[in-house]
């Protein structure tokens, strides 16, 4: 039951970013896909932007109403200082270069503003089971894969003071998934029941292990301010 109640938390806390309550805030979502994040920020009272490479994704999210650009944080045309947060919630390990992205994040940012990344994290539990084989990592698509203290420093450096770095086991279960039956993902196949019940075994034991290790967590979740 402590399991389920805290994968619930962990969920609901990512569908938004971690963000706090800030009525006519703006936000900017880098990576936002269709905008489904920016749809529940907006809910709840937020004034939302999102950058994204994927056009049909942008098309989808722009007719529900939402201001989605094509672009990256580097190249949104926005003056400095224009967001009160700004979110990336596993992108920084898709950039090039993740503290040129941080910068321009940190452009336009307002004073006392919120950065908010998600990522996977590479001293993670699953990590230390599979090794070469675990999910997160992710090559090619992934160009970097970070632990607690790298993205800490790396944000650091961009120019933000760090609020909090922590880890969570929120896609523990999709990580053992993912990395024992890949084959199934890459056709888009349903996965074994056996695979399943595995999965919740795992994610139980993970967040069992992040009561005494706060660090073993699949997702690292990391919070800073300018």
């Amino acid at each position: 039951m402590l399991s389920t109640f805290e994968n619930r938390v962990d969920q609901i806390g990512h569908s938004i970013s971690h963000l706090p309550f800030l009525p006519s805030g703006r936000v900017l979502d880098v990576g936002c896909g269709d905008g489904a994040r920016l749809d529940r920020l907006r809910s709840l009272g937020w004034q939302c932007t999102g950058v994204d490479l994927d056009t049909a994704a942008l098309a989808s999210g722009r007719g529900r109403g939402l201001d989605l650009r094509l672009g990256t944080a580097e190249t949104l045309e926005e003056p400095d200082a224009s967001f009160d947060a700004i979110t990336l919630s596993h992108v920084i390990e898709h950039v090039p270069d993740p503290r040129v992205t941080l910068r321009s994040c940190r452009r336009m940012l307002r004073s006392g503003g919120l950065l908010s990344v998600a990522t996977p994290n590479a001293l993670s539990l699953g990590a230390q089971r599979w090794k070469a084989e675990w999910r997160g990592w992710e090559v090619p698509r992934h160009l970097q894969v970070f632990s607690p203290r790298s993205l800490a420093r790396i944000v650091e450096s961009a120019g933000f003071r760090l609020t909090t770095c922590r880890t969570s086991a929120r896609i523990a279960a999709t990580i053992l998934l993912e990395s024992e039956e890949p084959e199934q993902v890459n056709q888009n196949l349903p996965h074994t029941p056996k695979a399943i019940h595995r999965a919740a075994e795992f994610e139980r034991i993970e967040r069992a292990a992040l009561r005494t290790d706060p660090l073993v967590g699949e997702e690292l979740v990391l919070l800073a301010t300018t």
